[in-house]
């Protein structure tokens, strides 16, 4: 039942994910094609819960954090872009350090407070920029 609620989930953003490369498509504007890779990383984290649920593996929840990583770091780019701002460049290195240390923490099997923590407040230090 669960997964049936996701999966309409999925598709409807992968759907408002078309209809805003659509919309780039016909504005030619930047910003709107950054909020549909949001909604495509969306998504796929998204899927990558589902996944989890069904194969119980900790891969998938892994995967979901840079998915969901990916969709805050792609708004905060096209707020910038709708803003015309240059957005600073340590949120792009420092969300590279953290996918560095996503696989790091994988490979030495960490705890998942460990993994989750750093991913979290780089989402939280977002949206608090935004």
């Amino acid at each position: 039942m669960f997964a049936t609620y996701i999966l309409a989930i999925v598709l409807v953003s992968f759907v408002i994910a078309a209809l805003f490369f659509h919309l780039s498509g016909k504005a030619n504007e930047e910003f709107i094609k950054c909020w549909a890779l949001s909604w495509v990383f969306y998504s796929c984290a998204l899927v990558c819960l589902i996944s989890s649920n069904t194969y119980e593996t900790v891969y998938f929840v892994e995967i979901k954090k840079l998915f969901d990583m990916g969709s805050v770091l792609c708004i905060l780019y096209g707020i910038h872009k709708f803003y015309r701002v240059k957005i600073p460049g340590y949120w792009f290195r420092f969300s590279i350090y953290l996918t560095v240390w996503l696989f790091v923490a994988v490979f030495l099997d960490l705890d998942s407070l460990s993994v989750s923590l750093p991913i979290f407040l780089f989402d939280i230090m977002i949206v608090l920029a935004i």
